[in-house]
């Protein structure tokens, strides 16, 4: 089968299931998985998935990104981390850090279709042999939205969502009774039972992140330990129902934690640092720019610092980390603006404030984003235009090739053709044709009652005997070098069809 039938069917299987967005069941995915049949990778690479992880696992809030490479390269901060991979699908991510970015970290991969797990562990195993790593990456088929998932607390240093919250999540609603109902959350544009949903996975999440560990920092001089909290690291292509779930969740605002659930999110805990990490992300392909969305568990500091501050009382902030390595501190709401503009007592106010505040952030980085895919266009559209057209020190020359054949049996149309049909490798050679009632270089009407040809014309000498003459437009210096490969080819073997060629210019 050619790969363009393949993809047609692909195609035609893929458009038969639908739109994969607010999909949740075991069965969609399967069909979707065995459908596509080939590895990819949701929004964007895994080496800017790297950067991400290791800015937040190898330095401190003011490392350079030079000195992060330096770090790892001579292995001064390698540590054994846990990475979760919620809804990983069959990217090649955990491969990625447990055999380049983090090589003596554990690896689990936890998503509900089983037929991406074993489609992953065949690429993951052919990339490198499971026996071949210290610490082989561990599969589990499992809904992330169940109440209860099978892992201890305080089991990882990281959960990683590469588009899950996305796809589980669509804020798109096919029953269109449901917007009317008890159902749908107006106010945000999203189902209750969706806002739940979410909300229990986070908590979940936030249950087997680790508390907080220290580490001991090997450095060739000296060892120092630091404290390092867990995170949960969301990329997304941050549209509005995506946003106020995450942001919801972060901010631990207008979301009802259910009963069973509070002993892990309930009203007097602290879930996560009143800082919120937004990273840049480049697009595995088109000019829609994911981000990362990174929500650090709240240390045992944290909780010190802020335990006795309401959600009101806290100044909340994005760190922002575009794509040149540079990272940016923007306020969101402090309590003072709070109390000015009447938001200490009002969550959904409270909260559309932080949405909206966020929303700028992302618009002004996407717009940044297009700008620069607009002027790399342009700069690459320039560049491909220098290269077909000549320098400033070209001089191009508007010339007649006068080709006189060896006798009067040689066929001058088809040597003609032999040489418009060739490049002859010069860049600056353009075939001109010339308008009937216009002469050319002092030719005058050599040409009447000859051969009009689509670049030249056949005249006559005399005795029977007949000249081609070429017209064309080229640089001067490659006048000569155009002659002599004329001359050679057309005297190759046993054929000798040209006695010479004269050039008016």
């Amino acid at each position: 089968m050619s790969s363009e039938t393949r993809d047609a069917s692909v195609e035609v299987k893929l458009r038969a299931l639908g739109d994969p967005s607010g999909q949740k069941t075991s069965e969609y995915w399967n069909a979707w998985f065995g459908a596509v049949s080939r590895q990819f990778e949701w929004y964007t690479g895994v080496e800017e998935i790297e950067k991400v992880m290791k800015f937040h696992f190898h330095s401190s809030s003011n490392t350079s990104l030079d000195q992060i490479e330096d770090d790892v390269e001579n292995n001064l901060n390698e540590q054994p981390y846990k990475f979760i991979h919620a809804g990983s699908g069959n990217s090649l991510l955990p491969v990625h850090l447990c055999d380049v970015a983090f090589p003596a970290s554990s690896n689990t991969v936890f998503d509900i279709s089983d037929t991406a797990l074993k489609e992953m562990q065949e690429l993951h195993d052919s990339s490198a042999p499971s026996k071949s790593r210290a610490i082989p990456i561990q599969y589990h088929v499992g809904d992330v939205l169940k109440s209860h998932l099978p892992f201890d607390c305080s089991s990882f240093h990281a959960w990683i969502d590469k588009g899950l919250l996305d796809a589980l999540f669509s804020g798109k609603e096919k029953n269109s009774n449901v917007e009317s109902s008890a159902l749908y959350n107006k106010t945000f544009g999203i189902r209750t039972d969706d806002m739940l949903k979410c909300h229990q996975m986070f908590c979940e999440g936030h249950r087997i992140l680790i508390d907080e560990d220290t580490f001991q920092h090997n450095n060739k001089s000296h060892a120092t330990k630091k404290k390092q909290s867990s995170l949960m690291l969301v990329v997304s292509m941050a549209e509005e129902h995506s946003l106020y779930l995450i942001l919801s969740n972060w901010v631990q605002c207008c979301v009802k934690p259910q009963r069973d659930l509070n002993h892990v999110c309930n009203e007097h805990e602290i879930p996560w640092n009143s800082t919120l990490h937004i990273h840049e992300l480049v697009p595995t392909s088109g000019s829609m720019m994911p981000f990362g969305f990174v929500l650090k568990k709240s240390t045992s500091q944290d909780k010190t610092s802020h335990g006795n501050l309401s959600l009101f009382e806290k100044d909340w902030m994005v760190e922002l980390h575009d794509l040149n390595g540079n990272h940016h501190s923007i306020p969101l709401v402090s309590s003072l603006d709070q109390y000015h503009h009447g938001y200490e007592s009002d969550e959904i106010s409270f909260l559309s404030l932080i949405i909206e505040s966020v929303e700028n952030i992302i618009q002004k980085s996407r717009t940044r984003f297009h700008k620069q895919l607009e002027e790399k266009e342009s700069k690459d559209n320039q560049q491909a235009i220098s290269t077909t057209l000549p320098n400033k020190n070209t001089r191009m020359v508007l010339s007649t090739l006068e080709i006189k054949p060896a006798d009067d049996t040689i066929d001058l149309q088809k040597i003609h053709d032999r040489i418009t049909s060739k490049s002859w490798d010069l860049k600056s050679l353009k075939w001109y044709a010339q308008d009937e009632n216009k002469t050319v270089l002092g030719q005058g009407d050599t040409h009447s009652g000859g051969i009009k040809l689509k670049f030249g014309n056949i005249v006559p000498i005399g005795f029977g005997i007949q000249k081609l003459l070429m017209y064309c437009i080229i640089d001067a210096d490659d006048l000569e070098c155009l002659c002599d490969s004329i001359l050679q080819q057309e005297s190759e073997g046993d054929e000798y069809n040209v006695q010479s060629i004269d050039v008016d210019w």
